[in-house]
């Protein structure tokens, strides 16, 4: 019988570990099918993007499920460490947002040098 099935970082543990593991098959099942027909490039692509945006919920479940399972394991014995932990876990998600942001910006500047650099040239 679990010792802490009353606690709610319990339940968001087993819901988080239960969505992570269903989400994540579903991307495996999805690429092995696009892989079984490889003749198709549309599906292949559909599946690829499609899988890239379930993978990313699975790890944001997979670190909802770490941080809980930690946070109900220690929170007892030392409150800190479970609060420090709990934090770090959230800003990996925050990073990778502002991470992703940084690179789009980088990406548009680049093709609009490049557009600037063109016409430039063309104009020669």
């Amino acid at each position: 019988m679990p010792v802490f099935i009353r606690k709610a970082a319990l339940k968001a543990f087993v819901l988080s570990d239960t969505l992570a593991f269903c989400i994540s098959m579903a991307a495996i099942i999805l690429l092995v099918y696009a892989n079984a027909c490889s003749n198709d490039e549309f599906l292949i692509s559909s599946a690829l993007k499609t899988s890239s945006y379930i993978v990313g919920f699975s790890v944001l479940a997979t670190i909802t499920t770490f941080m809980t399972g930690v946070y109900v394991l220690i929170l007892k014995e030392s409150l800190w460490l479970a609060i420090t932990t709990f934090s770090l876990g959230r800003a990996v998600p925050i990073f990778l947002i502002g991470y992703s942001e940084w690179l789009e910006a980088q990406r548009k500047a680049l093709k609009k040098q490049k557009s600037k650099s063109l016409a430039i040239h063309l104009v020669r």
